[in-house]
């Protein structure tokens, strides 16, 4: 029950290309900030003096302890690190200085392109960074904000009618 596929009859079909050039839409709504994220970091620093008193108050887990310890003490400082590299990014952008990915590199140091543009996807997706969307891998655009106006021309007309049919009647 084996099917023979061709390589070339896969390759010939064309996957549906994308209709707009936009990476990552826009998040539209109040950005939010990194406190969260410094708790985590705070989570991960409690974790050092937790494996460092297991490791040596009992002797059978003193190298489980250890490893806790180094494991909590690396995952805070990655975290913070991160923490700050996002908080420079969304400065930079919503202060209008950098708006291309080429230019944010620059700004922060970063050399891997790759990394650097899942972390700004990253950013616009846990909405730290509200109204941009990021364009071909390349550029950041601001989306302008929607607003919803209500239309002042329509009025609803009620109409009033004085007479009997307005009145209940009530019977005894």
């Amino acid at each position: 029950m084996s099917k023979n596929f061709k390589v070339e009859e896969l390759m010939e079909v064309e996957l549906p290309k994308p209709n707009s050039n936009v990476s990552m839409p826009a998040y539209k709504g109040e950005p939010k900030g990194f406190v969260i994220d410094y708790i985590i970091a705070g989570c991960a620093l409690i974790l050092v003096p937790l494996g460092l008193i297991i490791g040596f108050s009992l002797a059978n887990y003193r190298v489980i302890g250890i490893l806790i310890a180094i494991m909590g003490a690396m995952g805070s400082a990655s975290m913070f690190i991160h923490v700050e590299l996002c908080r420079k990014i969304v400065k930079l952008v919503t202060s209008s200085e950098c708006l291309t990915i080429t230019a944010l590199m620059v700004a922060t140091k970063k050399k891997n392109r790759e990394d650097f543009v899942k972390t700004i996807k990253g950013i616009i997706k846990d909405k730290h960074i509200a109204y941009y969307q990021l364009e071909n891998n390349e550029k950041l655009v601001k989306v302008e904000k929607e607003v919803t106006e209500k239309a002042d021309s329509v009025v609803e007309i009620v109409e009033v009618v004085e007479g009997s049919d307005n009145k209940e009647e009530t019977t005894d």
